[in-house]
């Protein structure tokens, strides 16, 4: 929809899939909502939504070389956590710096806000974005607004992460240690590639495994074929 010019700053675009926040990252209200709800929508082209409150995520700076923008949306999920913005509005500030971040970038972002329960993520418009789109007055927040939280990040202290189970939240960075658990079986079961379990060995999670078997290093943990656990 952004590609083909579909979603536009300060409209509203509903789609039936949850990360429909992403149209946030040229300043339209992208939601997510069930089937029934958007075929409601598609039909008479009304919808009902309460109005969020919002949650102000301040960007400064610049990305490192080999750093992306999906490890700074991962840490914004990290100090918002997993429900820390439910149903609400998560505004997000590019400054000194940041407003270089190009649209696929401020996608990244504004997609990754519903890992963190909001119903829409916003990037405020600046950058190359003002070139692309004709941004209305209106459109950028009272100088004077209020929010239920505020979070800053800096992205030129930020470094690769990922966010391992169980929790989305629960993200840590590149080197951190890890035990996973792989599957040796891989040229019988093709399917099983995918499979892999990882257990922390710090953050939030450190030391949890869905089964028994995991933690003993050697039980079944697919279908009942043996797992082999390596350490990092």
């Amino acid at each position: 929809l952004i590609e083909e010019g579909l979603a536009q700053p300060g409209w509203v675009v509903v789609g039936s899939d949850s990360h429909s926040t992403t149209y946030g990252a040229v300043g339209a209200f992208g939601t997510g909502m069930g089937a029934t709800d958007f075929a409601l929508a598609a039909a008479s082209g009304r919808t009902w939504l309460r109005v969020p409150e919002s949650v102000k995520v301040v960007f400064r700076g610049r990305l490192p070389k080999g750093v992306t923008a999906k490890d700074a949306a991962l840490e914004m999920v990290r100090l918002l956590t997993a429900e820390g913005a439910t149903y609400m509005a998560v505004e997000i500030h590019l400054l000194d710096g940041a407003e270089a971040l190009t649209r696929g970038e401020r996608m990244t972002l504004a997609n990754l806000t519903v890992e963190a329960g909001a119903k829409a993520g916003l990037v405020v418009p600046s950058g190359e974005i003002l070139e692309m789109y004709r941004v209305p007055d209106w459109l950028y927040p009272d100088p004077d607004a209020r929010y239920a939280k505020e979070v800053e990040i800096d992205l030129s202290a930020l470094t690769p992460r990922v966010s391992v189970p169980f929790y989305v939240d629960n993200v840590l960075e590149e080197d951190a240690p890890l035990l996973v658990t792989a599957f040796p079986s891989f040229e019988r079961f093709p399917t099983v590639v995918n499979a892999f379990h990882i257990v922390p060995r710090r953050g939030r999670n450190a030391g949890r495994a869905r089964t028994e078997g995991e933690r003993t290093c050697g039980a079944p943990v697919w279908r009942g074929w043996p797992g082999v656990v390596r350490a990092r």
